[in-house]
């Protein structure tokens, strides 16, 4: 997935303050701090670089999420690697945090804003706790209720609780509780536009026919079915092409396994190649009722070599466009580097674009309802 330092990851939101000292809170009192303006967590900006692991326990699941190297993984999810943006977005959020006014200390009404202890009985609860390399608490917190959105750049408001302490804030905030695994998993795969497709072919397993689509001759930004049809048989609509030709496009998944974790038979095999030289093969099976697919990407240094990109329009005149057959032969190993060994749980509306078959996309012509005289 994306592998970005975390160092520039963070260093260009939040100015470490150097010579800054990690507090360990203890005081169940109302700060000085506490009354408006401070932070939530004192200390943590200045180390937002050491953290190495983020620990999240919400109603129903704890997980972590863990630094190695250069790029955050998932280990609850083989491993996978982590959305980087989302962890920026905590780790910075957290230490962004500023108090803006104390509210309840009797733990009787914590549920109404959300910020008891982590677990069953506290749905709203959020708790995240961050560590060093060392495993080393840097920060521990419990996030409730969102009471306002973050919009247009101006910070949100949420409710927080330091753990050991009574005391509950009303905090202002650029992050929001997120307990869903899924929603730290870097969960993009591709985003192969149909404008770029030469053609796509998906091969059934049995005795179904080839679904073969091109682009058409005569119009040659638009897309045709290519698969010959039985007398009296039609395609039902465009979108069915198009839903095809557009299957590689801002794809994402539901949930991922390592491939040797599953077991993928019968499967549907659809290969797209692009105009400028990227092939993807996406074989899919049907797994306990769900659809699990792989993908595999190539360079195909002939077909780019020929590619000749239309020209483009610039300052009212149209300019000649250059194909750049490097770029698309380092984006080919990017989306095979990144979907290498992995096995991904697709969105049935998702997956049909690679999944589709020839009987579920046509239909009978109308009969001839014209009567005689």
């Amino acid at each position: 997935m994306r592998s970005t330092s975390w160092a520039i990851l963070v260093g260009a939101t939040v100015v470490v303050a150097a010579g800054a000292a990690w507090t360990v809170w203890h005081d169940q009192t109302v700060t000085k701090a506490d009354q408006g303006g401070g932070a939530v967590l004192p200390g943590l900006t200045a180390r937002v670089n050491d953290v190495a692991e983020i620990g999240v326990t919400g109603q129903n699941n704890s997980f972590k999420i863990v630094r190695q190297g250069d790029v955050w993984v998932v280990p609850d999810r083989a491993g996978h690697p982590a959305d980087p943006n989302q962890v920026k977005k905590t780790v910075v959020g957290m230490a962004e945090l500023r108090v803006l006014e104390p509210r309840t200390d009797n733990p009787a009404n914590y549920n109404r804003l959300g910020v008891g202890d982590p677990g069953k009985d506290t749905p709203d609860a959020v708790g995240v706790v961050l560590k060093d390399a060392k495993d080393a608490v840097l920060a521990t917190l419990i996030l409730g209720k969102v009471k306002e959105q973050e919009v247009a750049g101006k910070p949100g408001e949420i409710y927080v609780r330091r753990p050991g302490e009574k005391q509950s804030l009303l905090a202002s905030a650029r992050l929001s509780p997120q307990p869903e695994i899924m929603r730290w998993v870097d969960t993009s795969i591709s985003r192969l536009s149909r404008d770029r497709m030469l053609d796509v072919e998906i091969s059934q397993p049995g005795n179904e026919p080839v679904v073969k689509i091109v682009r058409d001759a005569d119009k040659p930004k638009e897309f045709k079915l290519a698969t010959p049809l039985a007398a009296g048989k039609r395609l039902k609509s465009d979108y069915e092409i198009t839903r095809i030709t557009g299957g590689l496009d801002y794809l994402t998944f539901d949930d991922v396994k390592k491939a040797d974790q599953i077991a993928l038979k019968d499967r549907v095999v659809a290969r797209y190649r692009t105009l400028d030289g990227l092939d993807v093969t996406v074989r899919t099976s049907t797994v306990d009722g769900k659809l699990w697919s792989t993908f595999e990407a190539a360079f195909n240094a002939e077909r780019a070599a020929a590619y000749k990109p239309e020209a483009v329009e610039k300052d009212g005149k149209k300019e000649e466009a250059k194909a750049d057959p490097d770029a698309v032969k380092k984006e080919a190993e990017t989306i095979a580097k990144r979907v290498a060994g992995w096995a991904y749980q697709m969105p049935n509306g998702l997956a049909d674009g690679f999944t589709r078959k020839l009987s579920d996309m046509i239909l009978d012509e109308p009969k001839d309802e014209k009567k005689g005289g």
